[in-house]
């Protein structure tokens, strides 16, 4: 019989291997291995805790087995108790060290707990033991990303992709690497293809548009935004996306319509107020502007760009003290800011006193 409930749960007949597992536990309510599959069929369903409660009881029966604390791991961390969750793995790899599913599952308690080289080794220990895996290359491809190694990270995309090349997240995931390493025509070309197998994935379609608006192809990007918010109208910073493309096409009032609708949804966007102000200072209203960079900055005081937009609305408003403050400040949290820079550079020329011409003509020298 549980051999039968074995072959129906790896299918995925989950209600048809349930009704196996259960007269099994009605005769033996300690019986370890339906107790363990059980927990392990209900956190499948999204039941975690009452997963985690039929694995524990099947571990406290023993013998002690590592596929128990391999999925006891997994439990865990969908329960957000990570540090357990690396613990429970840890005692499944002592019994068994070459159980793929416990160096995988450590590595992903680990990348929540922030340990990304700990959670990379794990990784790379379970590629050991299975090297074709392409949803352990797909993570161990984002943890690059996390120790910032972008050309190590698409290495790895690309491995898993050679195993599973329909798999949209991983061209999405590859596309963020592209995109972090300003290779923006490679990047879009990414999320496109995710969007191709997965034509309604959301995070695909915002990271595709804002790639087009870094490349200035606001018609494509303007595209991307309306299809997203086609599925997902309440999305705030979407609209506020959205705003900012339009104010690059010079569509001010549509874009301020769009900055409304956001903050309408989610009255702290900070997007929306910043894109807002943008939007104002294409029109000459800096007053108005000013007002909504120091809303975005109230929200979220660290915003290097409305720091640099805030800056620019005081330089025309001809506060330049105020105005070399601001870009300072955006400076002091990104040294590498390139607009700051050149508009700090643009706000000290303007303070500087400008020079007479010389008087030319009148004399003429010595004779």
């Amino acid at each position: 019989m549980l051999k039968e409930a074995l072959s129906l749960h790896r299918r995925n007949h989950l209600d048809k291997a349930e009704e196996i597992y259960r007269p099994i536990l009605a005769a033996d309510p300690n019986h370890s291995t339906a107790l363990h599959l059980s927990g392990v069929l209900e956190a499948q369903r999204g039941n975690f805790a009452a997963g985690l409660e039929l694995i524990d009881r099947a571990i406290a029966t023993g013998p002690a087995r590592a596929a128990h604390f391999a999925n006891r791991g997994a439990a865990l961390i969908m329960l957000g108790r990570f540090e357990e969750a690396a613990a429970a793995c840890d005692k499944a790899l002592t019994l068994d060290p070459n159980r793929l599913l416990a160096h995988y599952n450590r590595g992903i308690a680990l990348v929540s707990l922030e340990q990304y080289e700990e959670a990379f080794a794990s990784f790379n220990r379970a590629l050991i033991i299975e090297p074709r895996s392409s949803r352990v290359l797909h993570v161990r491809g984002n943890v690059l990303q996390k120790m910032r190694h972008f050309e190590s990270a698409l290495e790895s995309y690309n491995l898993a992709l050679s195993h599973a090349p329909d798999h949209a997240g991983l061209h999405h995931d590859k596309g963020r690497a592209f995109k972090i390493l300003n290779r923006l025509e490679e990047a879009a070309e990414s999320f496109g293809q995710a969007l191709e197998l997965h034509p309604h994935h959301a995070a695909a379609l915002s990271e595709r548009a804002d790639t087009f608006c870094a490349l200035k192809r606001f018609e494509d990007a303007l595209a991307c935004y309306d299809r997203y918010l086609e599925h997902n109208g309440d999305d705030a910073e979407a609209h506020a996306g959205r705003a900012a493309v339009l104010t690059a096409m010079k569509r001010i009032d549509e874009a301020l319509a769009c900055c409304e609708r956001a903050i309408a949804i989610k009255p702290d966007c900070h997007e929306a107020f910043h894109h807002k102000g943008n939007a104002l200072l294409t029109l000459k209203r800096f007053e108005e502007a000013l007002a909504d960079f120091d809303r975005a900055l109230a929200i979220k005081p660290g915003y290097v760009e409305a720091l640099n937009s805030r800056g620019v609305a005081l330089k025309h408003l001809k506060r330049m003290g105020e105005a070399i403050a601001s870009f300072d400040h955006a400076l002091a949290i990104r040294p590498d800011y390139v607009p700051a820079l050149r508009n700090r550079q643009k706000a000290l020329g303007d303070k500087s006193p400008r020079r007479k011409p010389p008087l030319r003509g009148l004399i003429t020298g010595a004779t």
